[in-house]
């Protein structure tokens, strides 16, 4: 599996500090985005979800309204083993998909090798565009 390099790490572990079972939501918007909704920079929501293979999972998205429904622009979902960040799935509403290039099977873990690689390019490379937006670190 490939993780998030070291400066996506950095970011991520940024997004998800002091979240926990108990505070497990938040939201970044410099930019006052939330809840109009209405154009210009997306905030940023960050969820602990449930643990995938024992180890901790996280939701990164974007969410914009359509029809009153809120849609994804992008979400990702992300394992946390030790110091490494492990993209785990992708969702584009508006698109109509939903990936999931790792999965937690019995016996381990299945690699979609190629769309796991896609994942984690996409991930690198938005990390980088959420620490710039609102500004990060």
């Amino acid at each position: 599996m490939e993780k998030l390099d070291q400066i996506s790490t950095t970011i991520f572990f940024r997004l998800i500090q002091d979240l926990d079972d108990q505070n497990c939501s938040k939201r970044f918007d410099l930019h006052n985005y939330w809840p109009k909704c209405n154009g210009g920079i997306m905030a940023v929501h960050v969820e602990k979800i449930e643990d995938v293979g024992g180890y901790p999972s996280y939701s990164v998205a974007h969410y914009y309204k359509q029809n009153e429904d809120l849609m994804s622009d992008p979400e990702m979902t992300f394992v946390v083993v030790g110091n490494h960040i492990i993209p785990t799935s992708f969702t584009q509403h508006s698109l109509g998909v939903f990936e999931e290039s790792v999965i937690d099977a019995e016996g381990g873990w299945m690699v979609k090798q190629q769309l796991h690689r896609n994942h984690v390019a996409f991930a690198n490379h938005w990390m980088k565009n959420i620490k710039d937006q609102q500004d990060l670190i």
